[in-house]
């Protein structure tokens, strides 16, 4: 999906997500923060540093510092996307960068990137320059959290349907395929600012399907080892914690 999509979408987006509950998901992250992490703290007086990769409009970023204590950064490529979450979180750090390419001033104890994010990157050599990225800002002993859809998400419930979504003010209809470990979305968008007048936008989403041998092979050249695999939080997406070894 292309950036200048999310920013049309930006506003609709929270309730599009109201199926995930981002108190919860960014639990889930603690408990298993608590569980495998293995740094000291590099925020002030020890509090964890945490990156989320594709915050979006920043829901479980927010309940992940205010709700769990963490030094967070907000990542995001859509400008229309951070400023919602400016708009509802203001005082958190937010930071317009594409996740593939980050720039960041110091370590960071853990990074997540959740809600299939990275199923959108369909070239996996984006994917890689992600983990690269770690020998730079993830310290030794953190956690990348992730979770990534499973095969039976894109190749049977997505599969090669058709949806309908109807929202105060928007509406989607998006015609599905998949093939070769790719799922394509073909989405029409009315929208409106009245709920009167309403304007019509294209685009197409991409998503591919990631193995488990691929994330374990791609841990390893890249310093890390995969600690714990579980289901997601809505039994479409698997969730991997991985740590930084070396």
């Amino acid at each position: 999906m292309s950036r200048d999509f999310y920013d049309l979408i930006a506003e609709y987006y929270e309730p599009m997500q109201s199926d995930l509950d981002p108190v919860k998901i960014a639990g889930t992250v603690d408990s298993l923060i608590k569980m495998f992490c293995q740094t000291g703290g590099e925020g002030p007086n020890g509090t964890k540093v945490l990156a989320d990769l594709g915050c979006g409009t920043g829901n479980i970023t927010a309940s992940l510092a205010n709700d769990f204590g963490y030094d967070t950064i907000g990542i995001d490529n859509s400008e229309g996307m951070l400023q919602v979450a400016m708009g509802n979180h203001p005082g958190l750090l937010w930071v317009k960068q594409d996740i593939r390419n980050i720039e960041l001033y110091g370590a960071c104890d853990v990074f997540t990137c959740l809600t299939d994010t990275l199923n959108h990157i369909t070239d996996p050599s984006d994917i890689e320059k992600i983990f690269a990225s770690f020998k730079d800002y993830l310290v030794i002993g953190g956690l990348f959290i992730f979770d990534c859809a499973t095969m039976e998400n894109l190749k049977d419930t997505l599969g090669d349907n058709v949806f309908f979504q109807d929202f105060d003010n928007v509406t989607l209809l998006w015609n599905n395929s998949y093939s070769d470990e790719i799922s394509t979305s073909e989405i029409t968008l009315f929208y409106s600012d009245n709920g009167i007048d309403y304007k019509r936008a294209d685009t197409t989403v991409y998503e591919r399907y990631y193995s488990g041998s691929f994330w374990r092979e791609l841990a390893e050249k890249n310093g890390m080892e995969i600690l714990h695999k579980e289901p997601g939080f809505d039994n479409e997406r698997d969730i991997y914690v991985l740590r930084r070894t070396r």
